[in-house]
Formats: structure tokens, C-alpha cells, sequence
């Protein structure tokens, strides 16, 4: 179908204008469509007055004419094309560098653009979330045919927003290859927005991009080493938080050690028996429960009956296996105490009371646990932790307490102030995700371009 100029010249540019508003204030000549694309052909109007982007007086004196051919989002499935005439004018201004000059309509061109900012908005969202190939094959079902290549030009043609340097600043590595390359992510700890991607993990690189940006006072770290030197040599004034996930998560680890060390106060506290048990149960299948409890109470048990009662009827008699393993040990020792059950309530009791070594370990985890919800009093009472810490005969948990103290003043600033490392974590974690959109494959320059427009 073809709509030409002539007597329903006027209806056409109605009809267009009504459909594709930015062609209003053109006159269209022709609009033609086949199987595969809408073609539209148009001219700027000839009284229409342009600013020079050079000093910004407007004219209307007329150089030349040339057709440019601008691609626009798609009609009824169809890719649409506009051959747009468009004037090259003289400027009137006599002091202006610029002799002449190409009018832009609004909307529609913008220089050295062969599509819309509407089709370069969609083509730049499609690149920022998908990248290369699989950007490519989703513009194609949106009936815009552009390569890999294509996209990815897009996307790095894209100008990164301007950030603030943040006063509050965290920073953790990511692996670009696990193992032996890692890159840098640099966030705002209070809202969460990407500042920058540094190369790599270096002390160097980190410590130069704190010096270029001197704005920051506060660094939310993990426990890393290398970053604490760095941090200290850009700039000894800035005060470092650590992390409370992380000295959590070291606790946890240190108690599961712990635990499988005095593995043989608590396994499983029935386990001893399990033998007697199943050679009872062997014997008599209806022997009632209570005479199975009376005869391993002579021989020492000092469980409960309900725990025995469980443990039956759990199938552990048969069972070759011990009824519990360190980490559910550990499991049980580092949960909420709102979280248990009334049997967990009970199994967590019989296991801290297990030996004098268990239940300074539990006393231990729920007072560390309360220094997490930070306050400027745990000061003070991480001393005190550390102190009984020490006392206790518990080398594993020792050593954790030494590692709080060689990097005290950031454990005290994680505890006492309302910073912390979450969000850099959470964007380490959407970082990985485009890692793996790319197949691992972007250099950094194409990943920090993505990681910094997400």
C-alpha cells in the first residue's frame, strides 16, 4: 500500500502525525509498506527556523537539501524507516565558527544518529540488560535487526552517570576468574549505587583511587588484609568498618571447629548406647521405651526421655551412622532461640551441658550474638568478650578472639557504628549474575560499563 502526495496529502500527515506524533510538524510526502518495513518518506517544512548549535541564533537561510535515512521502533510488527529531507542552513550569525549547519528535528534526528532517541532509548535499555548476543536476538523478536557488534557499540557509546564520591564508601573483590583474577567493586554504603570497578584487587590500585577521590571518610570492608593496608596508606584519617556477616560467618566457622573437638562429650549423647538399644530391640520388638530408659540410665545416660524416644523412632538404632554431625551441632548452637522448636529447645540444652567447654561455647555464641545489634556500649563489652574468651579452654575460639583484636579498631567501629558491608555484597552478587549473562567473557572495560549502567 502507498499513500502519495497530492489531494490526500493533508490526510496523510493527519493520519501520521496522529500515529508517529514526532512526524507532526513535517510534511510527509509518501508512506509505503510491504511484507518487511513501513517506509515513510518526508521534508522538513521550508518556513521552519533552526537554532545553530554553535551560538544558538535561529535561520531559516536555506544551503542545501539531503536525505537522511533514520530507522524508528517498529509498526504492526513491521520495522519502520524514515527518508527524512532535512536543510543544511546557513548561519546568520557573522561571528559564529560555524558557516553552516544541519537542522535537527526534535524527537526525530539527533547528529550522526541513523535511529530515533526513542529506537536508540529501547536499543540502549536491551544492551545494558542483555549485553552482545542475547541483546541482538531479543531486538530481533522486537523487530530490529542489529548484530552483536552492534549492541555492544551501544552500549559502550553510552555515557556513564555522574556519581558523587560518597563519604560512606564500601569495597569488596569479585572473582573474574576464581582462583586467579579478581576486579574491584567500589559502592555507596548508604544507598547502595556502583561508584566504580577497579581492575583488580592490588592494595595500589586501591589505595591511587582513594586519593583521587578525597570526599570519602568511611571504608565498609570484609576482614581482607590487603585492603586494610591500603585504606591505611591513602589516607590514616579514614575510619574502616568491617562487616558483621563476615565476623558472624568467622564464628560460625570457628564453632563448628570447636565442636568437632569435643565431639566425644556429646555423640550424640545416645549414640553410646545405640548398641544396647538395638540389641534390646532385637530381642523384644515391644520392649516399652521406658524400660530401655531405665537400662541406659544405669549404664550412665543422662539424656532426656523424650531425646530417646526421637531417636527410636527416627530409625537411628539401625542407623550405622552417628544420629548427629558437627555442622547440625553448630547449626543448632548458632540459631535464634526464637527459632527452636520445643524438642530443638531440649537437644540444644542437653548438648551445652554436655561438658564445661560446651556450655562456655553457647555462652559464648549468645553474647557475641547480642554485640552484633551495634551500640556504642560494645566497646566495652567486646573486651569483656574477649577477656573470657581467653580464659576459656577453648583454643579454636581463642584464635578467633586473637584475629578480632589484631584488627580491633575496625571489629569496634562494625559493632559501635550503623555502617556496614551489605550492599556491596548484594551488588557483588548482581555483578555475578551479568558475569554470567556475558559467559565470563567481557574484558573490564565492557564490565564495568554494565556493572555501572545496572
Amino acid at each position: 500500500m502507498t499513500w502519495t502526495a497530492g489531494a490526500r496529502l493533508a490526510a496523510c500527515d493527519v493520519t501520521i502525525g496522529k500515529l508517529l506524533f514526532r512526524l507532526a510538524g513535517l510534511r510527509v510526502e509518501r508512506v509505503s509498506t510491504d511484507p518487511e518495513t513501513v517506509k515513510i518518506t518526508a521534508f522538513t517544512r521550508e518556513d521552519a527556523r533552526r537554532a545553530c548549535p554553535g551560538c544558538g541564533q535561529e535561520s531559516d537561510w536555506v544551503h542545501s537539501r539531503y536525505v537522511r535515512h533514520v530507522a524508528d521502533e517498529s509498526i504492526g510488527g513491521r520495522p519502520v524507516v524514515i527518508d527524512l529531507s532535512v536543510r543544511r542552513l546557513y548561519c546568520e550569525n557573522a561571528d559564529c565558527p560555524r558557516t553552516t549547519f544541519v537542522e535537527q528535528v526534535s524527537g526525530l534526528t539527533a547528529r550522526y544518529q541513523r535511529r530515533t532517541p526513542a529506537l536508540r532509548k529501547m536499543v540502549e535499555a536491551v544492551a545494558v540488560a542483555l549485553a552482545g548476543s542475547a541483546g541482538a536476538r531479543l531486538l530481533g523478536v522486537l523487530h530490529q535487526t542489529l548484530s552483536a557488534a552492534s549492541v555492544l557499540n551501544c552500549l559502550m557509546r553510552m555515557p556513564l552517570p555522574d556519581r558523587l564520591t560518597p563519604v560512606v564508601a564500601g569495597i569488596d573483590e569479585f572473582a573474574l576468574l576464581k582462583g586467579h583474577r579478581y576486579a574491584t567493586v567500589i559502592t555507596n554504603a548508604d544507598s547502595g549505587e556502583r561508584i566504580d570497578v577497579l581492575p583488580d584487587r592490588l592494595g595500589v590500585t586501591v589505595t591511587a583511587w582513594l586519593r583521587e577521590h578525597p570526599g570519602v571518610r568511611v571504608v565498609c570492608r570484609d576482614g581482607s588484609g590487603s585492603f586494610a593496608q591500603a585504606i591505611t596508606e591513602a589516607d590514616p584519617t579514614i575510619v574502616q568498618v568491617g562487616d558483621r556477616w563476615h565476623l558472624w560467618h568467622g564464628l560460625a566457622g570457628t564453632v563448628l571447629k570447636e565442636v568437632g573437638a569435643h565431639a566425644s562429650c556429646w555423640a550424640c549423647l545416645v549414640d553410646p548406647y545405640r548398641a544396647h538399644l538395638r540389641r534390646r530391640c532385637t530381642e523384644d520388638p515391644a520392649v516399652p521405651v521406658t524400660h530401655l530408659l531405665a537400662e541406659i540410665w544405669e549404664q550412665g545416660y543422662t539424656g532426656s526421655a523424650n531425646l530417646l524416644v526421637r531417636y527410636i523412632n527416627q530409625g537411628r538404632v539401625e542407623a550405622d551412622h552417628s544420629a548427629l554431625s558437627p555442622r547440625k551441632v553448630t547449626g543448632l548452637l548458632t540459631c535464634r532461640p526464637g527459632r527452636l522448636s520445643d524438642d530443638q529447645r531440649a537437644l540444644h540444652d542437653q548438648l551445652t551441658g554436655a561438658c564445661p567447654q560446651m556450655t562456655v561455647l553457647a555462652d559464648q555464641i549468645l553474647t557475641f550474638t547480642e554485640l552484633l545489634v551495634p551500640h556504642e556500649d560494645n566497646s566495652g563489652k567486646l573486651t569483656v568478650w574477649i577477656d573470657l574468651t581467653r580464659a576459656a579452654g577453648l583454643p579454636f575460639l581463642h584464635s578467633f578472639a586473637n584475629g578480632l583484636e589484631r584488627d580491633r579498631a575496625a571489629v569496634e567501629a562494625t559493632l559501635t557504628l550503623p555502617w556496614h558491608n551489605g550492599r556491596t555484597e548484594g551488588a557483588n552478587t548482581k555483578i555475578k549474575f551479568l558475569k554470567r549473562l556475558m559467559y565470563g567473557r567481557a574484558g573490564h572495560r565492557l564490565l564495568r560499563q554494565v556493572v555501572l549502567l545496572n
